[in-house]
């Protein structure tokens, strides 16, 4: 598969479930906490408990979360604080439980640098920094992944100098082509897109943020929906709960095929399994999946300390305008 056609890539819809049953609209994201309800999704257990997904392949944070507050999703697949942005703006969401935890200390986000940089540390990485954006970190601005990245360099003794150190991209798909092809010094990016540059593009590993707690995905879902149609959420959570079960207790090599067509089938329509390369396939790293939780207060004031010292957030939310614990108890 060639770094220009990944730039070129649309999203797509992938729907399953019998036409009469009641239908919730979905995006997920690019990335491995979206594959238990991918798994779910192609072995019926959602249409089993009685509600159809329509799955969407948005890969941009700002374009689905724009769908979901103009009312063309009921939920998303998300970060903690992009949401909250979002209900500072007046959107009627509501977080209903996390999507995934990395509870086996696999990464979740890695930070890369180019096969043509010659860096090999966090150090190396920042020095080569400038301000233009070849010579920059490109990362999603206002996510968590930006918060995770602060911490990072907090966490090393580096005095934080943004507009030196970042580039703001909204398509991690489009970044990681940058990357591949050495326009851009480095890169944050969700995995599993991190392994499959390290193996097709020889990028090279800074850091896979193992010395700090990540901050789970969420799922979140509009306000009305959560109101309307309570018995579509509880079956929704039944069977995602059915579904990382199921994954957990499955052999790698029939999820990684899984995940690898259902990726191509909602991101980069027009390409197939052929198309990646076997052994990079084999190199997928498929973690042990969490059970959905309710959110931690701690985990909601982190990200309102750090959106409002950024001057992202003039107030932070509070956890119970953020969260609902209707579907998932704490």
């Amino acid at each position: 598969m060639g770094v220009a056609a990944l730039a070129t890539a649309l999203p797509r819809t992938w729907v399953w479930g019998a036409q009469s049953l009641p239908t919730l609209r979905l995006s997920l994201a690019p990335q491995i906490d979206s594959f238990p309800i991918v798994f779910g999704q192609d072995k019926g257990f959602f249409q089993d408990q009685g509600v159809a997904l329509d799955l969407q392949g948005i890969g941009k944070l700002n374009e689905r979360n724009l769908a979901l507050f103009t009312g063309q999703l009921d939920g998303v697949l998300n970060d903690i604080s992009s949401t909250l942005l979002d209900l500072s703006s007046g959107a009627q969401i509501r977080i209903t439980s996390t999507a995934y935890d990395s509870i086996d200390g696999s990464p979740m986000i890695e930070l890369l640098t180019s096969q043509f940089s010659n860096v090999t540390d966090l150090a190396g990485l920042l020095k080569r920094t400038d301000g233009s954006q070849p010579h920059t970190i490109g990362l999603i601005p206002k996510s968590d992944m930006e918060l995770e990245t602060d911490a990072l360099l907090q966490s090393q003794g580096f005095t934080l100098d943004p507009d030196r150190f970042y580039s703001e991209f909204e398509d991690p798909t489009l970044l990681a082509t940058l990357l591949a092809v050495g326009s851009i010094l480095g890169a944050v990016l969700p995995e599993p897109m991190g392994t499959f540059l390290q193996n097709l593009s020889n990028a090279v590993l800074i850091s896979d943020y193992s010395d700090q707690t990540i901050l789970p995905s969420v799922i979140v879902f509009q306000e009305a929906v959560l109101q309307e149609r309570p018995a579509d959420i509880e079956n929704f959570y039944k069977a995602y709960r059915r579904a990382v079960a199921a994954v957990n207790d499955s052999p790698k090599d029939a999820l990684v095929n899984l995940g690898v067509e259902a990726a191509l089938q909602l991101f980069l329509p027009g390409f197939n399994q052929s198309d990646v390369p076997p052994d990079v396939i084999k190199l997928v790293n498929v973690p042990k999946f969490s059970t959905p939780r309710a959110l931690k207060a701690q985990e909601i004031s982190r990200v309102n300390d750090w959106e409002v010292q950024k001057g992202y957030l003039a107030n932070p939310i509070p956890f119970a305008t953020a969260v609902s614990t209707q579907f998932v108890p704490a």
